[in-house]
């Protein structure tokens, strides 16, 4: 399966608002496939272990790049030699008893995390190393292993190190390396890129698009209330809604140069 929900990756409000809000709240797995097959008459496979053996209401950085590692990717590269890992629930019991339930996103990467198992009577070890910078990276001959993580334009500000809020359609590069042990137990050691990310593609604004919705954009948030009763919509013109019209519009998600699209105009 290569669509999963995740533990560790729910958006939590900007520091001064409530803690949860309804739009960040993940909807049922079930709910989300119905949704999708009424919409586009198709279906999309969804693996559900995680969302229902791991703490998919969480947010916390640090689980997320544990899980990530220990879980996540063995279970994708099936080209590495991994050492010998411990179960998923071990991990996870090791993982909520020695890192702490929360980690404020501006003490991320401050200290070092470590989190410890024993297998078969061994020790073993995740922790995190230093940064290393994008020349590092591209020095190397290891193989790469590419994961999509959608999540919202608040936490991609925070954990990529953004000066500005991104748009919650674009797609940035989040750089990460893995050093395994050479024996069968040892260190695992994940290092993440130092700096903020790179934009591989942008999108329209969202502060734009969501100041002119029109009621065919909000058509299906219908359950349990319908949503459009309780906003401020526009009438959709001849040519359709101006969201719709934002996103369909040339080059309203450009590939930057350095990923392999065209340079605009302004660029050439």
């Amino acid at each position: 399966p290569k669509v999963a929900p995740v533990p560790y990756v729910t958006e939590r409000a900007p520091k001064g608002l409530t803690a949860i809000q309804m739009d960040n709240k993940p909807y049922p797995i079930d709910g989300q496939s119905k949704m999708i097959g009424l919409a586009y008459n198709d279906s999309v496979p969804v693996f559900t272990e995680y969302a229902e053996t791991w703490p998919r209401a969480a947010q916390q950085w640090e689980k997320f790049k544990a899980f990530m590692t220990l879980v996540l990717l063995p279970n994708l590269s099936s080209d590495v030699q991994w050492p010998e890992l411990p179960d998923s629930m071990v991990f996870q019991k090791a993982l909520e008893s020695q890192l702490p339930e929360e980690f404020h996103f501006e003490d991320h990467g401050k200290t070092p995390v470590s989190v410890t198992w024993s297998l078969a009577g061994k020790a073993s070890e995740y922790q995190t190393g230093a940064e290393f910078s994008k020349a590092d990276y591209e020095e190397l001959a290891a193989p790469e292993v590419n994961l999509a993580v959608v999540g919202h334009s608040q936490m991609m500000l925070e954990f990529c190190k953004q000066d500005t809020k991104p748009s919650n359609n674009g797609v940035l590069e989040k750089l990460f390396l893995v050093e395994l042990p050479e024996g069968s137990s040892g260190k695992i050691t994940l290092k993440e890129l130092a700096g903020s990310c790179a934009t591989v593609m942008d999108a329209p604004s969202g502060k734009e698009s969501t100041s002119q919705l029109s009621r065919s954009d909000v058509s299906a948030c219908t359950d349990s209330f319908d949503v459009a009763d309780f906003l401020d919509l526009k009438e959709d013109s001849a040519e359709g809604s101006f969201c719709t019209n934002l996103g369909r519009a040339p080059n309203a998600y450009p590939i930057q140069p350095e990923f392999g699209g065209q340079p605009s105009l302004a660029e050439s």
